[in-house]
Parts: C-alpha cells; structure tokens; sequence
C-alpha cells in the first residue's frame, strides 16, 4: 500500500510547499459500488485548516474534483479515522489522487495510510 505522511515540526521556521498528492495508477473502468477508503491522522487540535481533496483524472484530459473536506475536523483524540469516498462506475480509463494540503500552524501533521479501492472490478 501506500502512505503519505505530510508535517511540520513545532520549532520549524522553514517555508515550504504544503501540498502534496499520492496519485494511483491507470485504471481502465470502475463497477458501480466503487469507493476510495483511507485511515487518516492528524495532529492534536491544531489541524483545523488542513485540506484532503480526493481527484479523479479522466485519460489525461480533464480533472474533477471527487471529494473535498474543508478545514478536517477536530482530532482532540489523536486516534487514526477511517474516510471513505464513492468513486462510482466509470466507463473510461481514469486515476484518482488524494492531496493534501497542511495547514500553516506549527506544530501541524496529516498522515495517510491503508489506501485501498473497495468494490471497483466488474
């Protein structure tokens, strides 16, 4: 599987970019119950900015956005939460990207693990 961990240590004075994305391969269709599933962690209660937006990429041509979660939610727990997104049936070669975009708080994190398409073949 993949993993994306994306952060920014307390003390840290250093700009930098702070978007990144985890993009799949080439898939040629999708069933009808298709859906993207992730665990998602964030740092303790400063990462209300942060911006995880789930893209789809249709043969190189046109991007749409699949997903978009403003400002992800309060984690006062520091516990890992599953997300899941519908994909749907898709009858032309597409990949999916999630990007994340971290907020500018210090200290600030978001990882992303167990990435996975559920239910997508025919």
């Amino acid at each position: 599987g993949h993993f994306l961990y994306l952060g920014l240590w307390g003390n840290s004075t250093k700009h930098t970019n702070n978007r990144t994305q985890i993009t799949s391969p080439w898939y040629e269709q999708s069933g009808e119950n298709c859906r993207l599933e992730f665990d998602l962690h964030t740092h303790n209660v400063h990462d209300v900015q942060n911006l995880i937006n789930v893209l789809m990429d249709y043969n190189n041509s046109a991007t749409t956005l699949v997903q978009m979660e403003h400002k992800e939610s309060l984690n006062a727990t520091a516990e890992w939460r599953h997300k899941k997104t519908t994909i749907g049936p898709n009858r032309s070669k597409f990949r999916l990207s999630i990007e994340v975009e971290l907020s500018t708080r210090r200290p600030s994190h978001v990882a992303i693990d167990n990435i996975k398409l559920v239910d997508c073949s025919h």
